[in-house]
């Protein structure tokens, strides 16, 4: 669990740079729920920011 979180934050501060701050903000929650309900849907209470 704690390495597949490392892992997203460090993707997700790469497209942070690429894309924009605020706007990728948004972009980045979206993802980031949908992207992890399928992978650790049983740990989505612990993964809720």
């Amino acid at each position: 669990m704690i390495v597949q979180n490392s892992v997203d934050v460090e993707f997700h501060q790469v497209r942070f740079s690429f894309r924009g701050v605020k706007f990728h903000l948004r972009n980045f929650r979206i993802k980031f729920r949908i992207e992890f309900r399928p992978l650790n849907y049983k740990d989505n209470s612990d993964f809720t920011c």
